[in-house]
């Protein structure tokens, strides 16, 4: 069968870290305990290509949800 051979396996992870839209999860972190509360983290790792190409890094964020979509857009004109 093809997705048991070592060469498609090979090719596929090659595939995902070239396709930088394909294969993303969101994963909860655990991050403290206050009292009897628990927090949590959640990441979603991004691809370097995009992080580098969107020119967002180290820039305030505003992130909202819209049809089952994440949307990251630059947050402008923000009063410090």
């Amino acid at each position: 069968m093809v997705l048991n051979n070592p060469l498609f396996l090979g090719f596929l992870n090659i595939y995902k870290s070239r396709a930088p839209n394909l294969f993303m999860k969101i994963i909860k972190t655990y991050d403290k305990t206050v009292g009897k509360t628990e927090y949590y983290k959640y990441r979603a790792p991004l691809p370097k290509k995009v992080a580098e190409d969107s020119g967002l890094i180290d820039k305030e964020l505003k992130i909202t949800t819209k049809n089952k979509k994440i949307v990251i857009v630059e947050e402008k004109d923000k009063k410090e």
